[in-house]
């Protein structure tokens, strides 16, 4: 399964990335697969984490996917 990192920039300062968790089948779109991660952005020296973040992401599940 593909490996998907979201990088954080803030005021042109990057910050920790984040690692999206496995992909799952969609429990309404049974076609398509959903990469969700919630959790805390830190500052640059890991001291404090003054944002909150929610992603989701979503593809269509792969030939190879569908047949299994």
């Amino acid at each position: 399964m593909e490996k998907i990192i979201v990088r954080v920039e803030v005021d042109g300062v990057e910050l920790a990335p984040i690692e999206m968790g496995e992909g799952y089948e969609d429990p309404i779109y049974k076609e398509e697969m959903m990469f969700f991660k919630m959790g805390h952005v830190f500052n640059i020296e890991h001291t404090r984490a003054p944002y909150d973040y929610t992603l989701s992401l979503s593809r269509p599940k792969t030939k190879e996917e569908l047949a299994e």
